[in-house]
């Protein structure tokens, strides 16, 4: 089964995007912000945050251009794509921490260059590694 052309187009445009725009973001990000002597990639987390929020949409098919559905459809995609997560612990503790506080919030810690650590519990806190 052939794709119509006009949605071949689409799905191209959108790939780019994607490819260029979003994980190029998060990819310079992370690579400024993460250097050995201390950097910290709070910024790159942020940016992945948005981006999962952005996949979730396409793959829920968000239609609300008040996003009415935003919780549902990241915590549905968190299910589906990022089964080692907890998906509420996600979408409460790091997106909208992230995103309306420039925080984490619950009993996350981001952590950065400490892959052992990636879901590990210490006292309260459950670390959460970017690589």
């Amino acid at each position: 089964m052939t794709m119509p052309a006009d949605l071949q187009k689409v799905k191209e445009r959108v790939k780019a995007t994607v490819e260029g725009w979003v994980l190029k973001s998060i990819e310079s990000t992370y690579a400024a912000t993460s250097v050995p002597s201390g950097g910290t990639p709070l910024a790159a987390f942020m940016l992945l945050s948005n981006a999962i929020d952005m996949m979730a949409g396409f793959y829920r098919g968000r239609t609300d251009p008040k996003g009415r559905t935003i919780t549902a459809d990241y915590k549905a995609f968190v299910k589906e794509y990022l089964k080692t997560y907890d998906p509420v612990e996600v979408y409460v503790d790091i997106r909208c921490a992230l995103t309306h506080n420039y925080s984490v919030s619950g009993s996350l810690a981001l952590t950065h260059q400490n892959p052992a650590w990636h879901l590990k519990r210490k006292g309260k806190w459950k670390s959460c590694e970017l690589r």
